[in-house]
């Protein structure tokens, strides 16, 4: 008879240990750095996906993922679900009860994206990012519900962005940005509605572009592993949050963390990331209507106040944003009879907003109608929407069209 194993664990230091954590969409990226964060604790992981089949561009299937998870040291189940249909939901948690005991912590994950503008939108696409986003996450918290109630530490935890009513984060996007702000109005609604079980509900959202398989630009990016972290923080808290919505970088603070170069895909490029979605850069969660401009002024006006609206940008500029960014802009305004030239020099010094010709030379060079300058430079319209809509004009590094949507959504964020 072989003598009987006992494992000691110091529920101090594997605070999830034996709990059941059930992922939405967890076999790559986001959800997979989650669950694998957990299983270091000896969690119990459970993950329901479509990804059953490897994928030609794409890395991680549910059975390699839960190899992965096990290898770390949690429990794996892997369960094929489709969050669009109500009987595999059903199925997928009845399995894993049956498995584990219980439910203990929900991760909305699973998502679905489309940044097309309304026009471009076709309803197909329409219906699937919100059966996915929104109604995926209310039904598969509805099913959970029950058994979450009888843990005696619930969570659940969506992957959905603060509200932000700010009108350029609809633009370009409107039907995705419906979607995800279905996920975080579950999360304000259902944080209250289950308060009286006891159960835990926020958000978290990361604040800077997260890195994923076939990007460009990685560098501008951070990795995928600050939201495991973010997630593991946010589940152990004490006391637990209710109702909150976190940022990545935000929760970490609140447990003592205060540097984060060692998440970015290339920490050389630490003042340069690129925000995410839905995020100022304020650092605070917005949930109000916000009406900012840079100039009080009609867009018939934008001619004859363009050296105003200069002035009012370069204002903000400093050697920590020049030595962010390292661009210079040629802007050419178009409408009268003379088109009015203007450049953004964040390259040298603490950065110039001047008009007529750069001294140096540009990295872009883009031309525009002064109802573009008015909306982008006034109401903080990104101009990659408005080159996206034909609308502007762009010779050079098409890439540099991120650096400057962040530049006019901060700088008007703080006027």
């Amino acid at each position: 008879m072989k003598d009987l194993e006992i494992e000691i664990v110091d529920k101090s230091v594997k605070k999830l240990y034996g709990k059941t954590v059930f992922i939405t969409g967890g076999t790559r990226g986001v959800g997979k750095e989650i669950a694998l964060k957990l299983a270091r604790d000896g969690a119990n992981i459970v993950i329901v996906a479509e990804t059953d089949k490897p994928h030609p561009s794409k890395q991680g299937t549910l059975h390699t993922t839960i190899q992965e998870v096990e290898a770390a040291g949690g429990r794996g189940l892997a369960i094929l679900m489709d969050i669009r249909h109500e009987n595999q939901v059903k199925h997928a948690v009845e399995l894993t009860v049956r498995t584990f005991g219980g439910i203990d912590i929900l991760i909305n994950n699973a998502s679905a994206i489309s940044l097309a503008d309304t026009e471009e939108t076709d309803m197909n696409s329409y219906d699937l990012i919100n059966s996915v986003n929104a109604r995926g996450t209310f039904l598969v918290t509805k099913m959970c519900l029950p058994h979450l109630k009888k843990s005696t530490t619930p969570h659940v935890l969506c992957i959905a962005p603060p509200i932000n009513l700010r009108g350029f984060w609809f633009a370009g996007r409107v039907a995705y940005a419906i979607a995800k702000y279905g996920m975080s109005m579950c999360v304000m609604g259902m944080a209250e509605e289950f308060r009286g079980y006891g159960i835990s509900v926020n958000a978290l959202w990361p604040r800077v572009v997260i890195e994923k398989e076939n990007m460009v630009e990685k560098q501008v990016c951070r990795k995928p592993t600050i939201m495991g972290e973010a997630a593991y923080a946010i589940l152990t808290m004490d006391p637990r949050p209710f109702g909150e919505f976190f940022l990545d970088d935000q929760a970490l603070a609140q447990v003592g963390m205060r540097r984060y170069d060692s998440y970015c895909v290339d920490p050389s490029f630490v003042n340069k990331l690129v925000l995410n979605a839905f995020v100022d850069d304020s650092g605070t969660i917005v949930q109000k209507k916000i009406r900012k401009t840079t100039v009080e002024m009609d867009k018939s006006e934008t001619a004859d106040k363009m050296e105003k609206i200069l002035e009012k940008f370069e204002s903000l500029f400093d050697e920590a944003l020049v030595k962010k960014t390292q661009k210079v802009f040629q802007i050419t305004v178009t409408g009268d009879d003379h088109p009015k030239k203007a450049y953004i020099d964040l390259k040298n010094g603490k950065g110039a907003f001047r008009m007529g010709e750069s001294p140096e030379t540009a990295n872009v060079h883009l031309k525009m109608g002064q109802d573009v300058f008015y909306e982008s430079f006034v109401k903080g319209f990104k101009p990659s929407y408005a080159y996206k809509m034909g609308k502007l004009e762009v010779e050079g590094d098409k890439n540099t069209l991120r650096l400057l949507d962040n530049l006019i959504v901060n700088s008007v964020a703080k006027l």
